[in-house]
């Protein structure tokens, strides 16, 4: 059995892998023992911490597959809630915010409006703790050294470095969504299918956008960045074969690509946040109205384009006009290049770790059944098999959702931790 202080857990690498190794050096440098896991790796089985750090807490059901473990009882939870920014529908409903006893658990807000959904929602105060989303300040020039260069990037996706990157941040999230995954989704949020109607008929007219961009702009690459949910698509890939210039890639976070690309375009993505902290310009492409119950509010706000004359002049043109406007984006996130939203979650989680005001007995206050529980061991078993070999083509669809989406999280990612801790280095840290 392996013991730490910290378990840091994520539901997708590519948008919470560099900040959990941020984190986990911070406090490995106070002297603590961090483990980093994917949410349903069967090594947590064999593992006790004395706080968990967690990617989401929304019911009964979370804080059982999170803090449940043979060797483990854990009392101290901390819900990162990575889902933060949602639809207006969302923040009427209270959908995307702690339910039941996960209530109880330490709660980062990111700013002023979660903070006032999760205490509307029930959330009690004392557990809040309104910190900023620490991915943003990863857009600030302090967190250089945490990146790649653009010569780097150039020279390994063969991307040539003359030429001006035009990064489209994809958020069609469901275009591709198997039946089984989309039941589920609309169990909590019934919107979910007028998105997908709205999202496969946008993603049509977007990709012709994109592709007249690469014929008409041969001095242009467009790198296409999928959303984490989106499944391998061909009709992407077969644009990637036919032009030079066109690139699908999804690795790294979505802070990497903003970072090095002169142009920035999306669809509906809540990465215009990183768009703005990052100070740069972004086109907000939408050939169709967005009904406004499924939009999101830091979209209110915002500069909206429709046709492809206006996709060219916003690339020919030096307009100020595309900057986009902070009003409504600072109310959700509270970060600053002033402040430091990882030093005060290193200053939370040590608080958490030494206070018994922060202890909670889950176990007590949640029934749950030795077989339910012996369950979800063979789950994670089985889903930690998956991180190895994909076998989903062979077992039924809904089953299959969680092994492909466990075989992408899980395959590989020892040896990302490994190359954002050589990237970070110890020059970070100095005092």
């Amino acid at each position: 059995m392996f013991k730490y202080d910290f378990i840091i857990l994520y539901e997708h690498r590519n948008r919470e892998l560099e900040n959990a190794v941020l984190l986990a050096m911070k406090l490995e440098k106070k002297g603590y023992k961090v483990a980093i896991e994917y949410r349903r790796s069967a090594r947590i089985l064999f593992q006790r911490s004395k706080v968990i750090l967690a990617p989401f807490l929304y019911y009964d059901d979370n804080v059982i597959d999170f803090a449940f473990q043979p060797f483990m009882n854990c009392k101290k939870l901390i819900n990162m809630q990575y889902e933060q920014v949602v639809t207006i529908d969302d923040e009427k409903t209270g959908n995307q915010f702690s339910l039941e006893h996960a209530r109880d658990a330490i709660q980062i807000a990111w700013g002023q409006i979660p903070h006032e959904l999760m205490r509307i929602n029930g959330i009690n105060e004392k557990n809040i703790f309104e910190i900023g989303q620490i991915s943003m300040d990863l857009n600030f020039s302090k967190y250089d050294k945490l990146f790649i260069s653009r010569e780097d990037l150039s020279e390994k996706y063969n991307i040539p470095n003359n030429k001006k990157w035009l990064l489209f941040i994809s958020s069609f999230s469901c275009t591709d969504i198997l039946d089984a995954e989309m039941e589920e989704w609309a169990s909590t949020t019934p919107t979910v299918y007028m998105f997908k109607d709205l999202s496969v008929k946008s993603q049509k007219v977007v990709l012709k956008y994109l592709v007249n961009i690469c014929k008409k702009h041969k001095d242009y690459i467009v790198i296409y960045r999928p959303h984490p949910h989106e499944k391998d698509n061909k009709k992407i890939r077969a644009i990637e074969k036919k032009l030079p210039n066109f690139k699908c890639i999804s690795d790294y976070s979505i802070r990497q690509w903003i970072r090095v690309s002169d142009t920035i375009t999306t669809w509906c993505s809540t990465s215009i946040a990183d768009v703005y902290f990052a100070n740069k310009k972004c086109a907000i492409i939408r050939p169709y109205v967005f009904p406004e119950d499924i939009d999101y509010a830091i979209f209110m706000d915002q500069k909206i384009i429709s046709d492809y004359a206006s996709v060219e002049d916003f690339i020919n043109n030096e307009s100020e006009d595309y900057y986009l406007n902070g009003n409504t984006i600072k109310k959700y996130y509270c970060n600053s290049s002033h402040s430091d939203s990882f030093d005060k979650l290193l200053n939370l989680c040590i608080k958490t770790l030494k206070s018994d005001e922060c202890s909670v007995n889950y176990r007590k206050k949640i029934n749950v059944s030795r077989a339910h529980l012996l369950k979800i061991y063979i789950y994670k078993l089985l889903m930690t098999i998956a991180g190895i070999v994909d076998y989903s083509r062979f077992i039924p669809e809904k089953y299959a959702v969680d092994v492909f989406n466990s075989h992408r999280e899980m395959k590989g990612y020892r040896k990302d931790i490994k190359e954002y801790r050589y990237r970070l280095g110890k020059e970070l840290f100095d005092e």
